[in-house]
């Protein structure tokens, strides 16, 4: 007996999201049929392959969503390090097309001294920019990102803040838990991110990671 059932939508309604095909067997592997009064087991398929179970406990293995995205060819990152001087900026520009297929975003950096982050939306790029280099995280797959990343010097006008932060020596933020990180960037839209060196005293190191899988949405 296989019955049609829906997973449901990631906002949470009713689907279809994508079909799920679940079939029940006996305990010899036979099939049963509609009516059938004893247990039998669950097979959850998608009507090509079959779910499984971890050997140790029994447990269905799943991942996570943005995981899923890697495999699909569709999760991207971009990853570098500056040694801003007291005092210095460093910028970057992120372009997201008109386009439903928006980028699901998380920023990770830390800093080795006090350092201020800004994200502003919806700048207006005067001048200035200079592409980097996009990696697919399916290091197999040749698909490529929509959203595109640029360093500066960047000249910019207008813009709203929607991200302020400054740490201090050592610290990090963004990027550990996507779940409570994440930005879906609006389409259509410049982004502008400036980092600065506030030690008041001498250069500072800072790791930054941009990281997102690209995604339409399948229900409105």
């Amino acid at each position: 007996m296989t019955t049609l059932t829906y997973v449901p939508g990631r906002d949470g309604k009713t689907g279809p999201f994508q079909k799920v095909l679940v079939t029940f067997y006996d305990s010899s592997d036979q099939e049963l049929f509609a009516g059938t009064a004893f247990p039998g087991i669950v097979k959850v398929t998608d009507g090509t392959g079959i779910a499984s179970l971890d050997k140790a406990t029994n447990v269905l293995n799943t991942i996570s969503y943005s995981h899923h995205e890697i495999h699909s060819g569709s999760h991207f990152f971009v990853r570098r390090y500056y040694d801003i001087s007291n005092g210095g900026t460093y910028e970057y520009l992120i372009t997201t097309p008109n386009t439903t297929k928006w980028a699901h975003l998380t920023i990770a950096v830390n800093n080795e001294l006090e350092t201020e982050y800004d994200l502003r939306e919806g700048v207006t790029v005067v001048s200035g920019g200079t592409a980097i280099p996009v990696l697919n995280r399916d290091r197999n797959n040749a698909g490529t990102a929509t959203t595109l990343i640029k360093y500066g010097p960047i000249n910019v006008t207008s813009g709203t803040t929607i991200a302020h932060s400054r740490l201090g020596s050592g610290r990090s933020f963004g990027g550990a838990v996507r779940d409570n990180e994440e930005i879906i960037l609006k389409q259509n839209t410049n982004y502008h991110f400036i980092i600065t060196n506030r030690s008041g005293s001498a250069n500072s190191l800072t790791n930054i990671t941009f990281d997102w899988y690209e995604h339409t949405n399948k229900n409105v």
